[in-house]
């Protein structure tokens, strides 16, 4: 088990999802992420101002956490370009997550008419 911040190269590189809280970057290259056991697996969007997941507001990133894992442990991937889960290979952008996040982060910055007038 390993709590890494992952970088591979910039060739075609594969990289096994295990049990472990990995934060990995496909880099360059036509990259494949494999899911070998039963796991909850979103494509989602790091929507944090800071980029909480990704490091990037905005980026998309894929959330994999294997069904085995009895923890809060979960792998984090950007720049991959095909997920292969139980032997078959699928490009993300046709990938069909198989649950949803149940919390949304959102910052909201809110004014009040009172505050506006003190500070004139």
């Amino acid at each position: 088990m390993s709590n890494d911040d992952v970088t591979l190269t910039s060739g075609d590189d594969t990289y096994t999802v295990n049990l472990a809280r990995d934060k990995v970057d496909g880099g360059d290259g036509i990259d494949t992420l494999v899911i070998d056991e039963e796991a909850t697996i979103i494509i989602s969007k790091d929507t944090s101002p800071i980029g909480w997941e990704t490091g990037i507001s905005g980026k998309e990133y894929i959330y994999v956490q294997l069904e085995s894992d009895q923890s809060s442990l979960y792998t984090t991937a950007i720049n991959f370009e095909f997920i292969e889960y139980q032997g078959v290979r699928t490009a993300v952008e046709d990938f069909l997550s198989n649950d949803i996040h149940d919390l949304v982060f959102c910052l909201l910055y809110t004014s009040d008419a009172a505050d506006e007038e003190d500070s004139v």
